[in-house]
């Protein structure tokens, strides 16, 4: 009888693992997405402060907020164990935002959503369109190239409402996208591609004003 109690108790233990928490994507709510930033503090005629605000993530001991101006690229990375944030930020320029939500337990990150943003300038006349928004193939997923062709779907953007095309630049490298579909009018396009390989590819997006912006950088592996 020892011995039988003494196996499940082996048994229970062996198969027991432990939990691991994940911290949950947080949810954005300040700037809202796409849109003009008007409820800002006043730095000076070429900066605003902008105050940042998210909801609260589960399993989550610190969040970064990380901006990208999408003229320049630039990344800005900030940490904080609050839920709000305010950034002194340079006028007229379109950027993009997120936050990671970080475990110090786990050393575990996870990304929210990407929302844009333009803060308004003095004697705004034209807007930049914002990063066009890859709908499909998702990202890092696997596509069968059965019909040796492969449909990429975005979304686009801008404020002025006066996109006139988009480019689609892909490579098997991210440091070596090239262009292979450009001044396309829809938001969709059919490419061959060749199966077995993984695939980086952006949408680039133009207006009117001849401005452009660039898409995130998403993958998928043909099979």
């Amino acid at each position: 009888m020892r011995l039988i109690y003494l196996l499940v108790i082996i048994f229970v233990i062996s198969c027991s693992k432990e939990k691991i928490y994940y911290p949950s994507k947080a949810t954005l709510l300040y700037p809202i997405n796409n849109n003009i930033c008007l409820e800002s503090t006043q730095d000076s005629s070429l900066f605003s402060n902008i105050n940042f605000v998210w909801q609260s993530a589960e399993n989550t001991d610190s969040y970064e907020l990380v901006i990208q101006n999408q003229i320049s690229l630039e990344v800005l990375k900030y940490n904080t164990k609050f839920t709000n944030l305010q950034v002194n930020l340079k006028k007229g320029v379109p950027y993009s935002w997120w936050i990671n939500s970080n475990s110090d337990l786990n050393n575990i990150s996870e990304k929210s959503e990407s929302w844009n943003f333009y803060l308004e300038g003095s004697l705004q006349k034209s807007y930049i369109p914002f990063p066009a928004k890859i709908i499909s193939p998702n990202n890092k997923s696997e596509v069968d190239l059965s019909s040796g062709n492969i449909k990429l779907r975005w979304e686009g953007i801008d404020l002025d409402n006066d996109i006139i095309d988009y480019t689609i630049w892909i490579g098997q490298k991210i440091s070596e996208l090239n262009i292979v579909k450009e001044k396309i009018n829809e938001k969709s396009v059919e490419i061959n591609l060749d199966p077995g390989n993984t695939y980086f590819w952006k949408v680039e997006t133009y207006d009117y004003e001849g401005n452009s912006s660039f898409s995130e950088i998403y993958s998928f592996t043909t099979k």
